[in-house]
């Protein structure tokens, strides 16, 4: 999806894709007819859902403070909350201030957010993202350097505070070219098209690490 394959120099690319429940990092090593996988590590627990979750316990405990533990435990009102919160997610991508507004008792009830707020929450999951990213180079025996780019896949990875700790990380830009929602199914197309014409390049992988099996 990347045109990758469509390069004649050796890269070393590095694949951070973070999806909706998912997250994982694969170093590649690319020449005009081989990719060869390096190093690859993940979590099959930690997504965008964890910053949907996080976002949900910013705004429950602002409607705690402001109307008493009545509000916060209904159930209702929590799937009010999870949903409107997976949007509010969204727009602090693109702004530095969401609403979510809920209805309670005939009631309407506001919660601003901050991006500021959102990213203090969820400092931790962006650290363990880096920290996956940086075992992933050392299994490599790569630096962050050594990398030709770095291209991001998922939905999750449109979020600023995740582009920033990749930019600073590399002191370059990620690449973006590619809308990171469609990727996945665009680089299938392009594969499969590759595979009709039968000119596709050779994928080789390493065996799956055990911190990266099925969960049970």
């Amino acid at each position: 999806a990347f045109g990758l394959e469509r390069r004649q120099e050796e890269q070393k690319v590095l694949v951070f894709d973070l999806g909706g429940g998912t997250f994982d990092v694969t170093i590649v090593r690319i020449s005009p007819d081989e990719i060869e996988e390096l190093a690859s590590n993940g979590n099959l627990e930690l997504g965008g859902r964890n910053w949907d979750q996080a976002l949900v316990e910013l705004v429950s405990d602002a409607l705690l403070r402001s109307h008493g533990p009545r509000i916060a435990d209904d159930p209702q009102l929590l799937e009010q909350v999870r949903h409107r919160c997976e949007k509010a997610k969204r727009d602090l991508s693109k702004s530095r201030e969401a609403s979510v507004t809920v209805d309670f008792d005939s009631q309407s009830y506001t919660v601003a957010v901050s991006r500021q707020e959102f990213e203090d929450r969820t400092v931790s999951l962006v650290q363990s993202t880096r920290m996956t990213a940086e075992l992933s180079l050392f299994d490599a025996g790569l630096a962050w350097n050594d990398l030709s780019r770095v291209v991001v896949v998922g939905g999750a990875t449109q979020m600023p505070a995740i582009r920033r700790m990749l930019s600073q990380m590399t002191e370059s830009e990620v690449d973006t070219s590619v809308n990171p929602v469609t990727a996945v199914a665009l680089g299938a197309a392009v594969y499969a098209h590759q595979l009709d014409q039968g000119r596709a390049i050779t994928a080789i992988a390493k065996s799956t690490p055990p911190e990266f099996q099925e969960a049970p």
